[in-house]
């Protein structure tokens, strides 16, 4: 990362799971809010797992840090043509 190099170990996997997991994992930690899925499809994707795993925990913490009255974080997840969107 110092030398501006980012290394991928892109491998095919369900973005669905993986959403699942992390947010499985990271709703046992965080007992202020909950956390609901909503998937509108299934995704398969050619990327690096723990790269966009990090990314997901970090949008959680940063949803649950700047909306602490909220007590409820949504996670979505759907195709619109060749892409995937995951909002939180």
């Amino acid at each position: 990362m110092s030398e501006g190099i980012v290394h991928l170990n892109r491998k095919r996997f369900s973005l669905n799971r993986l959403i699942t997991e992390t947010v499985r994992d990271y709703q046992y930690i965080v007992k202020t809010h909950t956390i609901n899925i909503e998937v509108h499809s299934a995704a398969s994707i050619r990327a690096d797992k723990e790269k966009i795993r990090r990314v997901l925990i970090n949008l959680l913490t940063n949803a649950v840090k700047y909306s602490p009255e909220a007590g409820k974080v949504v996670v979505s997840c759907r195709k619109y043509k060749n892409h995937v969107i995951v909002s939180v």
